[in-house]
């Protein structure tokens, strides 16, 4: 990959996602990149370019957005914020929704492949074991079709659980062979939306989520 190429690919990254590459990230984008210029059957990166300016372009921008985005994150991630949403910050949210007569709404926005709506759509099954979508809305957006489709799977290996407590292992998953699957009733309060924070607005209105 040439400057010029690396300059131009950047741009585009940052324009279309806000994903930003500066100089030390370039071997992680040529990297990407080179899987993509393989993947499409192309001769070289300026040929790539090429089709990414072409009709097939906005197709192929998402492919390679999903190349360059780091999918990593775990159930119960970060276990003091985790005390605080259990203890304090869900029961009070959720003791506003219903003095107000709405439902609870909670956006989790770059949700990559789904570990943190779930893991909110557990925290708030233990305080409302009864709630449907008409009293919780938990909506989780990624830019990354690829992370998305994971997350609509709702199947994870034991790396993705590594964090979460043994109860919780038993009360919300289903374990399949070496996975770990999202019981049904976690994931119906959990809707899931490509979405692109740089380039397209808010999915609620102002003061709609909590």
């Amino acid at each position: 990959m040439t400057d010029e190429e690396f300059e131009i690919l950047r741009r585009i990254l940052e324009t279309a996602a806000g994903l930003v590459h500066d100089e030390t990230r370039r071997d992680s984008l040529n990297f990407s990149v080179m899987s993509r210029v393989d993947a499409t059957g192309v001769a070289s990166v300026a040929a790539y370019l090429g089709l990414l300016a072409g009709p097939r372009g906005d197709a192929e921008r998402q492919r390679l957005v999903d190349a360059v985005t780091i999918q990593e994150t775990h159930f119960f991630r970060n276990p003091p914020q985790i005390r605080a949403l259990r203890q304090h910050v869900l029961p009070e949210l959720i003791r506003r929704s219903v003095a107000q007569d709405r439902p609870l709404t909670i956006w989790s926005a770059g949700c990559s492949t789904g570990e943190e709506p779930y893991s909110l759509a557990m925290l708030i099954r233990e305080l409302l074991p009864m709630a449907t979508r008409d009293h919780v809305r938990i909506l989780g957006t990624d830019v990354s079709g690829s992370a998305l489709e994971i997350a609509e799977s709702a199947c994870y290996g034991a790396r993705a659980v590594q964090m979460a407590d043994p109860t919780d292992l038993a009360r919300w998953f289903t374990l399949s062979g070496d996975n770990y699957i999202v019981r049904q009733d976690v994931r119906e309060l959990v809707e899931l939306r490509l979405h692109n924070l740089v380039t397209e607005a808010p999915p609620f209105e102002p003061g709609e989520v909590d």
